[in-house]
């Protein structure tokens, strides 16, 4: 009897073993807060509400503020108006203060109640030309008292001004120039050496 052999088939190509595959892990770290941020929900440990609202307003007014253009230098303020309070001395001692009539006086008391410098006050008349007076002024009660003594009495009916201006410089530190017109009480007289002497008749 005849021994069979059987030889087993080996397949056609080797089997490899198998390299065992490296796996990459990837952990993400979500605050909570950022969970809620996300699912539109508030959280405790989470920033407080409005937060996001306020980093965006941050960032546009950063915006915003980097468009603007410099702010323009508006220069020095305006000058105010010079305060004055004028004053007339009758001969009898009365005192009335003045706005814009005044009697036929021979002297003024004028009140500038802020410290000048470089200032001058005179007293014009109808034509522009400054009365003669005799002027005192002296520092008092951080302002300024001004006496005028005129060397004849303001004429009645004629209009004068009382101003106020710098001496030397452009104009008053820190005040507009001042004005007061004065109207003195009574009819216009008439200036004796300004009256026309008689025409002589010619003789023919």
């Amino acid at each position: 009897m005849e021994e069979s052999t059987q030889i087993a088939e080996r397949p056609s190509h080797e089997t490899r073993p198998r390299t065992p595959r490296s796996r990459v892990y990837i952990t993400l770290i979500i605050r909570p807060w950022l969970l809620a941020l996300l699912a539109g929900c508030p959280t405790e440990n989470g920033p407080p509400d409005g937060s996001a609202d306020a980093a965006d307003a941050g960032l546009e007014a950063a915006d915003s503020g980097a468009a603007q253009p410099p702010p323009v230098d508006a220069g020095p303020p305006a000058p105010a108006e010079l305060p004055l309070s004028v004053t007339a001395l009758s001969a009898d001692g009365g005192a009335e203060q003045i706005s814009h009539d005044i009697d036929p006086v021979k002297a003024l008391s004028v009140r500038i109640p802020v410290p000048l410098s470089d200032y001058r006050l005179r007293v014009f008349d109808e034509t522009d030309r400054v009365v003669p007076s005799d002027d005192l002024a002296r520092d008092a009660d951080g302002g300024i008292d001004y006496q005028i003594s005129f060397e004849e009495p303001l004429k009645t009916g004629r209009t004068y001004r009382l101003t106020v201006e710098p001496q030397l410089g452009a104009q008053l530190e820190g005040f507009k120039d001042a004005e007061l017109v004065m109207k003195v009480r009574g009819e216009v007289q008439a200036d004796a050496r300004k009256q026309p002497g008689k025409a002589k008749k010619k003789k023919r």
